[in-house]
């Protein structure tokens, strides 16, 4: 408790420096470890995994529109492209509900296949990288086999997927939970107010 203190407080004070020499210390830093580099690549990797994770979300979307359908609908007849509707501009979302009707009509197993396995290679690159850079900045030295890098950063990348589909998933599906509970207006607002 008392080193944490200690070190909180030469924080705050910055070590007897001056903000300006703070400033100049911290530039000179981030110039020896090239951390611009470093988060121009990590942006790069990031960017590049979007081509192949938008192909994966449109083919996934247009094979899931049946479940979808029944799972939304419950009874009342409803397209399941109607929260999406909301969502996007009118030109947007025709072009959209198009083309998931047309991969829908002609499944491409392949494309998903490819677009699984260039996303999760790209996505886990990202981690990688900032695997490297947080290696870098604290001095170490990576002595894991490329390999093992590789798999740390693979499941680190399943992890960050799972928590974005599951918030992906309640903010689509959250009117149908909110009518499935039968609240009032009232308790929806707060209900909508606290998931958010």
């Amino acid at each position: 408790m008392r080193l944490s203190f200690s070190r909180l407080w030469h924080a705050v004070h910055l070590h007897g420096l001056t903000i300006r020499e703070a400033a100049a210390q911290t530039w000179q830093r981030m110039v020896d470890q090239a951390i611009m580099t470093r988060a121009a690549a990590i942006t790069f990797y990031g960017i590049a995994a979007l081509v192949p994770f938008m192909g994966l979300v449109i083919a996934l979307s247009a094979q899931g529109l049946p479940w979808i359908e029944s799972a939304v609908s419950g009874g009342v007849q409803l397209e399941p492209m109607d929260p999406l509707g909301g969502l996007l501009p009118s030109d947007a979302f025709s072009l959209v509900k198009h083309e998931l009707t047309r991969i829908k009509a002609e499944p491409r197993v392949g494309l998903i296949s490819f677009g699984l396995v260039a996303l999760l290679w790209l996505s886990s690159s990202v981690f990688v990288e900032i695997i490297d850079a947080m290696n870098a900045i604290r001095g170490l030295k990576e002595t894991r086999p490329f390999w093992k890098r590789r798999l740390i950063a693979i499941v680190m990348t399943l992890g960050l997927a799972a928590i974005l589909i599951s918030a992906m998933l309640t903010l689509v599906v959250w009117p149908q939970i909110l009518g499935w509970l039968g609240l009032s207006r009232a308790a929806s607002l707060i209900a909508t107010v606290v998931h958010g």
